[in-house]
């Protein structure tokens, strides 16, 4: 009445919760992973292994604190093409791994990131957070999925380094991932 609480409420309160109480206590627990479905055809339930659980952590919280943004741009790369060309076998030769464009795209992105620093920051309620280091995710095609390795530091590495990076990461991620 006029706002204010009455005896009537408190009890018509209690008697509300001890009602939602009853009916919580006598649901049935959900089902766990090995339950079959009523018609056995709906759905299947697979628990996450370790790596999963990891990964699907790591993209909840890229979607929840990067923000996302998409641009487009045509580059002539031409002469990349001609400069790989020449030098491709020798690298192979020298370095042990092949000389693919990634590297190159990496550096690119590297020094994009540096002349840019907001590219590489988080946005954390009311800051954004710098992020000094440069860690590059790479996607991998392993059996059982895309995987997302990570060349750390990779403002720290020549092409060469970033060529083996590349060459270890492309090679260990599908056998880790068959490992989990």
């Amino acid at each position: 009445m006029g706002g204010r609480i009455t005896r009537d409420d408190v009890l018509k309160h209690l008697e509300t919760r001890d009602v939602a109480a009853s009916v919580v206590a006598v649901q049935p627990a959900a089902p766990t992973a090995q339950t079959q479905p009523a018609d056995g055809n709906d759905e299947e339930h697979i628990p996450l292994t370790p790596v999963r659980r990891m990964i699907a952590e790591a993209m909840v919280r890229s979607v929840s604190q990067i923000p996302h943004a998409w641009s487009t741009v045509e580059v002539d790369v031409s002469s990349l093409v001609a400069t790989r060309a020449a030098v491709r076998e020798a690298f192979r030769q020298r370095e042990g791994v092949d000389l693919t464009y990634l590297p190159f795209v990496i550096r690119a992105l590297v020094e994009t990131l540096k002349e840019n620093p907001t590219f590489n920051a988080t946005w954390g309620g009311d800051k954004i957070t710098l992020k000094k280091r440069l860690n590059i995710g790479l996607a991998v095609a392993a059996p059982n999925g895309l995987v997302v390795p990570v060349i750390h530091n990779a403002d720290r590495l020549s092409l060469s380094g970033l060529a083996h990076a590349v060459a270890d990461l492309t090679q260990r991620a599908p056998r880790q991932q068959a490992d989990h």
